[in-house]
């Protein structure tokens, strides 16, 4: 019997774990004419307050923040209605939004900021992954 319990309570363990910054997978995401990224959550603690912000610097070379605000959810490819500001996270969820033009940059570079806060742990997760823009 106890080597039935024994695999059982270890995946029980994982499942219950906190959230952390390999709770959020976030890739690149091709619905042209736009640049965007995909935003894959396997924590399995929810995640509240999330803020995206990108950071990159534009051609004048001055340093720029955008708020995102609006995301796209996983059955909207095409990505041109069903907009909404996502707020909370759960496990499996995905969401997508689109990112500036390479143009609105001086190195074609942008900077992807996540910010959140686990629901029961309280605890927040920060995120910076830069991507290379191709549109």
């Amino acid at each position: 019997v106890s080597y039935f319990l024994c695999p059982f309570f270890h995946f029980h363990l994982r499942r219950n774990t906190s959230l952390s910054e390999s709770s959020f997978l976030l890739y690149p995401y091709e619905s042209p004419p736009y640049n965007n990224v995909e935003i894959r959550y396997i924590g399995s603690e929810p995640a509240k307050d999330l803020e995206v912000w990108l950071s990159f610097t534009s051609p004048d070379n001055q340093t720029k923040d955008k708020q995102i605000e609006q995301f796209f959810p996983q059955n909207e490819p095409r990505m041109i209605s069903e907009q909404f500001k996502a707020h909370v996270l759960v496990e499996g969820e995905i969401v997508r939004f689109h990112l500036i033009q390479r143009k609105n940059t001086i190195d074609g570079k942008v900077t992807v900021n996540l910010k959140c806060v686990g629901v029961n742990s309280q605890k927040t997760i920060n995120i910076s992954k830069e991507f290379e823009l191709i549109l």
